[in-house]
C-alpha cells in the first residue's frame, strides 16, 4: 500500500505542477520524475501479455508499472472514470498476476479530469495458487 500512496502523491504533484488540460504523456512524465526522485522503481509503456490456449496474446500497454506491484493506467479528459477504463485495468491486473505469481498486485485508473481534479479507482488481486492434491 505504501507504493500506491507514493503513486497518488506523484499524480497529485504532477497535477499541481502542470494544472489541468495537459496530455496524458505530460502527466505520465511528471509522475515518472517524481517516482524517480523518490527512488521508486518503475517501467513505463510496458507491454502486458496473457496466456490464451498456451499462446501469448498482447493485452495492452500499461502506462506505468511501479515496483512490480502497482499498475497505473492514466486517463485525461472527462468527468468520471468509465467502466471501460476499469475493465482495461482489470485485464492488466489479471496479466500481472500471471507474470508476478508471488505477491499481491494493485491496479489503478487515474483520471486527470476536466475540472482539474484527480480521480482514482483501484482494484487488487493475487495470483491464483495451484490446487494441492490430497494424498490418498
Amino acid at each position: 500500500m505504501h507504493v500506491f500512496k507514493q503513486c497518488v502523491r506523484a499524480a497529485r504533484k504532477a497535477l499541481k505542477q502542470l494544472g489541468p488540460g495537459h496530455t496524458e504523456k505530460a502527466y505520465e512524465d511528471a509522475m515518472k520524475f517524481e517516482l524517480y526522485a523518490k527512488g521508486i522503481p518503475f517501467v513505463s509503456q510496458l507491454r502486458y501479455n496473457r496466456s490464451v490456449a498456451q499462446n501469448s496474446v498482447c493485452e495492452g500497454i500499461v502506462d506505468i508499472e511501479v515496483a512490480k506491484c502497482v499498475i497505473l493506467e492514466l486517463k485525461i479528459n472527462g468527468t468520471k472514470i468509465e467502466e471501460k477504463h476499469k475493465r482495461q485495468a482489470s485485464r492488466y491486473l489479471q496479466s500481472a498476476c500471471e507474470r508476478y505469481k508471488t505477491h499481491e498486485i494493485l491496479c489503478a485508473v487515474m483520471l486527470f479530469d476536466d475540472s482539474g481534479a484527480l480521480q482514482v479507482w483501484r482494484k487488487s488481486g493475487r495470483a491464483a495458487r495451484p490446487a494441492v492434491e490430497d494424498d490418498p
